[in-house]
């Protein structure tokens, strides 16, 4: 099974305190024993690395660890969100913003797990569920 991941397990990964770290751990162990494929796009990526940085004392040492485990542990695979993609994003993103807070780079999530037929998402972002698919 393909399941999308959101910024903020990705941020959790690396963050001590972070109040779904556990969480996180606890699925990044069951997800690969039962066949799940990992992935998430470039846009995903750029805000959790801006995520981390939001911490001036630890923010810099948590990009390089994720940084690390993002590119050297081939942990999940990258969707890049190309031009098709890209006004694909911009026109949900100006036909939902008018009655919904879902970010730009959510919008460019759903297009690619549309695309790709991904049902399932590990996010802590409730909008995912409005979007309608299963959160982990």
């Amino acid at each position: 099974m393909r399941i999308f991941v959101d910024a903020g397990p990705l941020r959790a990964l690396v963050t001590p305190k972070d109040q779904w770290r556990e969480k996180t751990l606890e699925l990044m162990r069951i997800i690969p024993k039962q066949n799940g494929i990992l992935i998430t796009s470039d846009y995903v990526l750029d805000e959790a690395f801006t995520g981390l940085m939001s911490d001036i004392r630890a923010g810099y040492k948590r990009v390089i660890e994720f940084n690390k485990l993002a590119f050297n542990k081939n942990i999940f695979s990258i969707e890049w969100i190309n031009q098709v993609r890209f006004f694909q994003s911009k026109l949900l993103f100006l036909k939902v913003s008018k009655d919904k807070f879902w970010s730009f780079t959510d919008c460019t999530s759903y297009v690619v797990m549309k695309e790709m037929k991904i049902k399932t998402v590990f996010t802590f972002d409730e909008h995912f569920k409005e979007m309608g698919f299963t959160m982990l």
